[in-house]
């Protein structure tokens, strides 16, 4: 592994982040968000900043769905993209597709099947519980997924 990671799920409802660090699951947690946005997007941003500040992650790994109009996450994922700026910190977005096709060949169909295969990787990221377990297991997929790709590329 080259640095540690952070890599945060996020939903409209929900954020959750994971933090590979020498093949382990150091972080791995996630939070429900306000269905009010004056009141998810500012939560969403001191937990992801908390974190940066704990870890000293090397980058973000973001894992949000795209949305084309104003929406409660998409006002998270543009403070986050700001807050990435702020501190210097590298952010990369990675799309469904692309992840759904890293773990299968063919390609998975969906995240559920995604969940499946990677509950078993890390018993922490099993220990979430309730309805925000199934964002920090896509979270633990994500970083995964990311640590390999940038281990895969050439230096620049």
């Amino acid at each position: 592994m080259i640095a540690p990671l952070l890599t945060v799920r996020i939903n409209r409802r929900a954020i959750a982040a994971v933090v590979l660090q020498h093949e382990e699951a150091v972080v791995a947690d996630g939070r429900h968000l306000s269905s009010r946005t004056d009141r998810a997007v500012p939560s969403a941003v001191r937990y992801v900043n908390r974190l940066i500040e704990l870890i000293q992650p090397s980058a973000v790994v973001l894992d949000a769905p795209a949305t084309q109009h104003p929406s409660t996450t998409r006002l998270i994922v543009d403070a986050l993209e700001a807050l990435g700026r702020e501190r210097h910190l590298p952010l990369v977005r990675v799309v469904t597709s692309e992840l759904l096709t890293a773990y299968g060949n063919p390609p998975i169909e969906t995240r559920e099947e995604l969940r499946e295969i990677v509950t078993g990787f890390w018993p922490e990221v099993d220990r979430a519980r309730g309805s925000i377990k199934r964002f920090v297991i896509e979270a633990a997929a994500t970083a995964l997924f990311s640590d390999c790709r940038r281990a895969l590329e050439p230096a620049a």
